[in-house]
């Protein structure tokens, strides 16, 4: 998990992205075209920072960290069996979410 917490303002400025998937607080859900996309820029020699400003992300915003990690992710998955996957559109926290409105239903 990333230390640092997105701010609603942030989460909702994110979710403006044709990249993302789902934010919560602490995580983004990227599409696959995203992590194709961060994977082959990589492989050319572009810095993790770069990549999200190409990809219409604030880097100040997401921080060093997180950037880094991401791509990191990106390309131990492509390197897997599986290989390199959509992020599940709905997180834990939707879930949750979702049981809590149930429960109050």
């Amino acid at each position: 998990m990333a230390d640092k917490k997105f701010t609603s303002e942030e989460m909702e400025q994110l979710r403006q992205n044709k990249y993302v998937i789902n934010v919560t607080p602490y995580r983004i859900a990227y599409t696959l075209e995203f992590k194709q996309f961060a994977i082959k820029e990589a492989a050319l020699g572009t810095k993790s920072p770069e990549i999200f400003k190409k990809a219409g992300f604030d880097p100040d915003m997401l921080g060093k960290p997180r950037m880094y990690a991401a791509i990191k992710t990106f390309k131990n998955q492509a390197a897997s069996p599986e290989g390199l996957r959509a992020s599940l559109k709905k997180t834990r926290e939707d879930h949750i979410a979702e049981l809590a409105r149930d429960d109050y239903s």
